[in-house]
């Protein structure tokens, strides 16, 4: 299954930990934004812990846009997504700043880092 986010690992279900880092959101923000706003709903597996699909990360990405870079309240931000989800439109719109922050090379860059790190930490131990 492939889709427009690249990064994503191609799996269907996902764990709020791996919601929150590609989010990039702490997952108590996530936990008020459950309650206040009542999307996403996770399923629950046999422990409880909540299971996050595909939709679920476009709702949030989407919601963290209006809320925090557009400084649109939760509830007009959950009117908004809630439209969007309903009317079977782009849930991005192609002003986005969502469609920016997704870019490939924009992960690919991160990955880079991420290996310069990884080499710097194992020189700075031996």
């Amino acid at each position: 299954m492939s889709d427009s986010f690249g990064a994503l690992p191609d799996k269907n279900f996902f764990t709020m930990g791996e919601v929150c880092r590609f989010c990039q959101i702490k997952p108590y923000t996530l936990r008020y934004w459950e309650k206040r706003v009542g999307f996403p709903r996770p399923s629950r597996i046999s422990s409880g812990h909540r299971r996050y699909e595909r939709k679920d990360i476009i709702s949030l990405l989407r919601l963290k846009e209006l809320i925090i870079d557009q400084k649109v309240t939760l509830l007009g931000a959950r009117k908004t997504v809630l439209k969007e989800l309903k009317g079977g439109g782009k849930a991005f719109p192609a002003g986005s700043n969502i469609s920016t922050t997704l870019d490939h090379s924009f992960f690919k860059a991160l990955e880079e880092i991420r290996q310069d790190l990884r080499a710097a930490v194992k020189e700075l131990s031996s």
